[in-house]
């Protein structure tokens, strides 16, 4: 049961500071299922800091783990955890519900 972490899409900057195609943020997807098929799921986007021009990825050299450790780094190891912990706790409750909605006829 590991947490799937995926890039849904990417913004960017066609031009910033002398550089083409600058990331500037990641729209990112988290899901996760147990053996009994109970599933959970994040979505949510990260703001990335101007590059390190000394250290740029040209957009055609990208790819999906670079672009998810960027995001992650960027929001902090606390909100990751906060984020799938909140995977968990779906998962959980449909697991073993603890409210309901319906009629008793």
């Amino acid at each position: 049961m590991a947490f799937n972490w995926t890039v849904s899409a990417m913004d960017y900057a066609a031009s910033q500071d002398g550089l083409a195609n600058v990331v500037t943020t990641v729209h990112w997807r988290v899901f996760k299922e147990d053996e009994n098929g109970n599933s959970g799921s994040s979505y949510g986007t990260q703001g990335l800091p101007a590059p390190d021009p000394n250290n740029f990825t040209d957009w055609d050299n990208l790819d999906e783990v670079t672009a998810l450790s960027w995001a992650t780094n960027e929001m902090g190891e606390e909100a990751v955890t906060a984020i799938q912990d909140s995977i968990d706790a779906q998962i959980a409750e449909k697991a073993n519900p603890t409210n309901g909605t319906g009629v008793p006829w």
